[in-house]
């Protein structure tokens, strides 16, 4: 396996990132099926909230819903922004949230716990620039190798975010024991990183390019390769009792989804106006960022490359079956 040190590898400038994966979308996109020319409908007055990390996995939700995509299949859709998938997770298994949108890693924790859930539809899948580990401009962590006994920033405690860093970690001979995690919002991390609180953070966009063009944060690896390229990021999930519970109106949820999902995945402008509007960034920004791909459906394959990569962690303990938590998400 290539080291996955991104210092040494070439880069791409983020616009022709943008670019790239732009169009990896879209192939990702033509090679799934595609999403019902007309999106099932629910039962009338059927309400659902949705708790969303406002990142750009959720583009494809934003999409459905200022096309009214969800309207037309007899839904009415409340988005509310959430820290964490796992800051929702209370509230899911109460029935305040109806569906949550966030890391594959929470989904499978809570399988993995005896807490029975549903994977809906996917959010976004990773590629180059999505996902970057960053340290501030001038830093004299220049590799990966260097951030040995440092503190490193996360979203989430044992989240997808933690594990693509430990694997970044495990090519340098380091363990994630021999490194301090701060928990903090993808918001806070630039200004955290440049003012020396932490030595990195994991970033995800929009915030990487914010922070890039506001605090002068400079990419130190990329995950995007390796065992986790093009890994599975983000998705829908209920709980398995709201979905026995509400099977038509799940059905005209992820109809109507997808639909915004397949929009996402071959329309660059669309995202670009999707994303200032929901989550207020500037043109400037969106022209240049990465967005990963946007895939139609749930590959039960390729979200067990993520249960394997917690096990290999220690994220999932080692007498779990991941073949069988994600059959179990799937079914």
């Amino acid at each position: 396996m290539p080291s996955p040190h991104a210092k040494m590898r070439p880069h791409p400038p983020r616009r022709m990132a943008a670019v790239l994966t732009a169009a990896g979308a879209l192939i990702t996109a033509a090679g799934c099926s595609a999403a019902p020319a007309t999106a099932p409908v629910a039962p009338t007055g059927s309400d659902i909230v949705v708790a969303a990390v406002p990142a750009t996995g959720a583009t494809g939700l934003y999409i459905a819903e200022d096309e009214g995509f969800f309207s037309k299949a007899g839904l009415h859709v409340t988005i509310d922004s959430t820290f964490s998938a796992a800051s929702t997770v209370t509230g899911l298994l109460k029935g305040n949230i109806d569906v949550t949108l966030g890391q594959w890693t929470t989904a499978l924790s809570l399988e993995a716990e005896g807490k029975p859930l549903r994977a809906l539809a996917a959010g976004n899948a990773g590629g180059p620039g999505l996902e970057e580990l960053v340290t501030s401009r001038g830093s004299p962590i220049t590799t990966v190798s260097r951030l040995k006994g440092t503190t490193i920033a996360v979203n989430v405690p044992n989240g997808l975010s933690q594990a693509m860093t430990e694997g970044l970690l495990a090519a340098d001979e380091i363990s994630g024991r021999q490194v301090q995690w701060k928990v903090l919002p993808f918001q806070a991390m630039g200004e955290a990183v440049a003012q020396g609180h932490v030595a990195a953070a994991f970033m995800v966009e929009p915030y990487t390019s914010e922070a890039e063009e506001r605090y002068g944060v400079t990419t130190l690896a990329d995950p995007d390769q390796g065992a986790t390229q093009d890994l599975p990021i983000t998705g829908y999930f209920t709980t398995r009792t709201w979905f026995d519970s509400h099977r038509a109106a799940a059905q005209a949820f992820v109809g109507a989804l997808e639909e915004g999902e397949q929009i996402a995945g071959s329309d660059r402008t669309a995202v670009e106006q999707a994303l200032i509007r929901h989550l207020g960034l500037s043109p400037a920004t969106v022209a240049v960022m990465s967005l990963g791909t946007f895939p139609l459906g749930v590959d039960p394959v390729q979200l067990a490359r993520v249960g394997d990569l917690m096990q290999t962690n220690g994220q999932l303990p080692s007498n779990v079956n991941v073949a069988t938590i994600v059959a179990a998400l799937t079914k």
